[in-house]
């Protein structure tokens, strides 16, 4: 329904039916406005039919929505090498930003998870509270902090626990942290990542040349590499900006969620003084305030417009060095987030 799964990135299971043809009706809850239903099957071996589509109008009488905002920022870490100097006062703006929208929604719900209240456990509890919203209802789950790539090249979002030497262990992985979108009734979902490597990696890529990665004072970047025990082409940080341009290649497992990240796969997350924030939340933060990201003109901006700003704004300030990277499942489902 509008691109995102009734029954989570799984679907419905067919095996246990052993037939090749079901006829059934179903009941599902409608949008208000347009719902565009699409239904397809995929097999054992993952190869998915043409999708039959339906369209429908729905007239129900327009009730103003809740959001739902997570806001997850680790600027302090168990082991405080690591620590960085803006993350959980990003997570903080951003709640603050997005609960002045009184006149948009009906309730904003805030989850504010920052530092030492941002473990695995409790990050992955709050789908709990995402199960109560409807169909109608905004999701937005924000992460700032350090993207860690381990010996495998599995991507991990750094918690306040996470060895970094085995990150697997507290990490959350990116999968864990899109499960919270997964099989919720809401239909519009929106995934913000400001860290490193944000991006899945292609395992097979090999090592590129070196790149310039000599920062000014003050600037630290969010990306953690553990090194590997077993010698082979991996990504690093002297050849990281020259690998990950695409983000979100397999879009198989997908929640429904629109997703923009700070970074492509192999390169950095700048923050920095200069901007109080990471530069990717600055530049977010900047388009909405500013209303610059509103390209249109119409006095709203939308997700499409929100990631053009914040791509363009990210490059400038970084000198190319920063290229945000998004993933939309469906292309034509586009809606307003300002």
């Amino acid at each position: 329904m509008n691109g995102s799964p009734l029954w989570g990135s799984s679907g419905m299971n067919l095996r246990n039916r052993n037939t090749n043809k079901i006829q059934e009706a179903m009941e599902i809850k409608l949008s208000h406005g347009r719902n565009t239903i699409q239904v397809s099957v995929r097999n054992e071996k993952g190869t998915e039919s043409l999708k039959e589509t339906v369209v429908i109008e729905c007239s129900k009488p327009f009730v103003k929505p809740d959001l739902y905002i997570i806001g997850i920022g680790v600027s302090e870490y168990m082991m405080k090498d690591y620590n960085l100097s803006y993350a959980s006062k990003d997570a903080k703006d951003i709640i603050s930003q997005f609960s002045s929208q009184n006149k948009m929604f009906g309730r904003v719900k805030s989850f504010e998870l920052n530092d030492s209240k941002a473990d695995k456990e409790t990050i992955l509890d709050l789908k709990n509270e995402l199960i109560n919203t409807t169909v109608d209802d905004y999701v937005i789950v924000f992460y700032a902090g350090h993207g860690v790539l381990d010996d495998k090249l599995d991507y991990y979002l750094a918690t306040h626990d996470i060895d970094f030497e085995e990150p697997a262990s507290q990490g959350l992985a990116y999968d864990d942290l899109e499960g919270l979108l997964d099989g919720i009734p809401s239909r519009k979902k929106l995934l913000f990542i400001d860290a490193c490597h944000s991006g899945e990696i292609d395992k097979t890529e090999q090592e590129a040349g070196s790149a310039d990665t000599n920062l000014a004072e003050g600037v630290k970047t969010r990306g953690i590499r553990i090194e590997s025990k077993v010698k082979r082409p991996v990504m690093g940080l002297q050849n990281s900006f020259e690998l990950m341009t695409n983000l979100f290649t397999n879009l198989e497992k997908g929640s429904g969620a629109l997703v923009i990240s700070s970074a492509g796969g192999g390169e950095f997350a700048f923050e920095s003084k200069e901007w109080n924030n990471g530069v990717f939340t600055y530049s977010l933060l900047e388009g909405l305030k500013t209303g610059t990201a509103d390209k249109s003109g119409d006095g709203n901006i939308s997700v499409e417009e929100l990631k053009e700003y914040v791509t363009g704004r990210s490059k400038t300030l970084t000198g190319g060095k920063q290229t945000p990277t998004s993933r939309r499942e469906n292309p034509e489902f586009d809606f307003r987030i300002w």
